[in-house]
């Protein structure tokens, strides 16, 4: 798909509320880092030994990110917002690397609300790559906003 075309699809306010700053690319997500320029990881697990579930956390743009601040402010204490690209992400994926990203992503139809799920191969890589809509997902995830 090219870049025209995905950035077309992806700022169309009749299908989601997104807003984008002006250095955004295509193909970027808005992650979470932290002081330590770390990215925030959401821990999927109740055995401290067991890791599988853990993952980066994600946004599909700044609306989604300022919405999940003012009504989870201690979510991401002192984080900086870094527009990043898919393919970046896509190298998280290694072996030793987590298996499970999860997404924070606007309504489709309802400007002020806000998804969270998780997903893992070979979803994380369509939803990654832009091939499948977060939009389409809104089923099985939770309603956070």
């Amino acid at each position: 798909m090219s870049k025209r075309r995905l950035k077309k699809r992806r700022t169309n306010p009749t299908s989601a509320y997104h807003h984008y700053p002006p250095q955004w690319q295509p193909g970027d997500w808005l992650v979470p880092f932290s002081p330590d320029n770390y990215a925030y990881i959401h821990h999927g697990h109740q055995d401290t030994d067991d890791h599988s579930l853990c993952g980066p956390q994600l946004f599909c743009c700044y609306k989604a990110a300022r919405l999940i601040g003012q009504h989870y402010p201690d979510l991401f204490p002192n984080h900086t917002l870094s527009p990043t690209a898919n393919a970046h992400l896509l190298a998280w994926l290694s072996p030793a690397g987590p298996a499970i990203f999860y997404f924070y992503f606007c309504d489709p139809l309802n400007p002020d609300r806000v998804y969270f799920q998780g997903f893992a191969l070979p979803l994380l890589r369509q939803v990654l790559l832009y091939q499948r809509p977060l939009a389409d997902l809104v089923v099985n995830s939770i309603v956070l906003v």
